[in-house]
């Protein structure tokens, strides 16, 4: 679908709202079951505003696909990516057996800081409903950013505060990760990507010119005695300098391009020829930005394919 044109970031927006609206409607029947009598004694949370109780739900959950998305950036296997985010997922709660014991003894910025987790997050908040319901008011918009009690600072508008950080930090490291490590698909950008401004704002790179060229090649000479000069008068669209590709199996390495160099046309079909294994997909495939090039450079445009490829696209 990237090859295809389709933006990034639209790409995790649909995963994220479909996620969200299915979550949503477990999130509805579970309010409904915490706050609606549905039997002789009463309510689970008697006191409390639906509608907060919804909301700190919802929050939850936009934290937890934060947390997934965050996770699946660091496995390129999706059996393996589901079993350690399920994992990482339960241990993530358990701070909060050993949280729970000590609140009253903990600084503000220790709860805050404890919040940095969601899982921790969403059983600080669940701890802060249970303690209002307790008091006999329950939580309510109205007492939001009040603490359960003089001795406390904590609130519950804290907890949301800190959900919603929760999901910035999560989204920003799957968003990092992406970009820094792909994955067996895609090119990596370097470490400090996110202060180029080729990142944000791409122009096409400066192609050499012929005269660069011909210094640079110092087979100009041998080649023109076996292979038909090239056309002076057309735009080359594709310039492919010395590229190569090198795939490690196992201890042992294979190459699979080496030091092609070659220029398409505009106006014209260019067809690669070659026996199995020669080196024609894989040469397409870091055109297109589904392998990196081990060495060398391709420009599509005036674009440069380990830089530039959304730009490319």
């Amino acid at each position: 679908m990237r090859m295809m044109g389709l933006s990034n970031w639209l790409h995790w927006s649909a995963w994220f709202l479909l996620f969200f609206l299915l979550l949503l409607v477990s999130i509805f029947f579970v309010t409904i079951l915490f706050c609606v009598q549905v039997s002789g004694e009463g309510a689970v949370l008697v006191k409390s505003d639906p509608t907060l109780v919804f909301t700190f739900l919802a929050m939850f959950c936009i934290s937890t696909i934060s947390f997934s998305f965050m996770v699946s950036t660091f496995f390129s296997k999706a059996n393996v990516a589901a079993a350690a985010g399920g994992f990482l997922y339960f241990f993530s709660y358990i701070p909060y057996f050993f949280i729970s014991p000590r609140y009253d003894h903990m600084t503000h910025s220790q709860k805050l800081s404890s919040c940095l987790i969601s899982n921790v997050a969403m059983a600080m908040g669940a701890q802060l409903i249970g303690m209002f319901e307790g008091k006999g008011t329950g939580i309510q918009w109205g007492n939001l950013m009040k603490a359960v009690s003089v001795d406390d600072n904590f609130t519950m508008a804290h907890v949301l505060g800190m959900l919603l950080l929760d999901s910035c930090i999560y989204g920003l490291v799957a968003w990092y990760m992406e970009n820094v490590f792909p994955g067996e698909y895609g090119i990596p950008q370097p470490w400090y990507f996110f202060v180029m401004p080729s990142y944000w704002c791409g122009s096409p790179q400066t192609v050499l010119g012929k005269e660069k060229e011909e210094e640079e090649d110092p087979e100009k000479a041998l080649k023109s005695q076996f292979i038909e000069e090239e056309p002076s008068d057309l735009v080359s669209g594709i310039k492919i300098k010395h590229l190569s590709k090198v795939f490690k199996v196992g201890n042992k390495t294979k190459e699979a391009v080496k030091e092609l160099t070659l220029n398409m046309y505009e106006g014209q079909i260019t067809i690669l020829l070659g026996h199995n294994g020669a080196g024609k997909t894989t040469t397409l495939s870091m055109l297109t930005g589904l392998y990196p090039p081990t060495s060398g450079q391709a420009y599509i445009n005036g674009y440069e394919i380990s830089q530039d490829m959304v730009l490319i696209r």
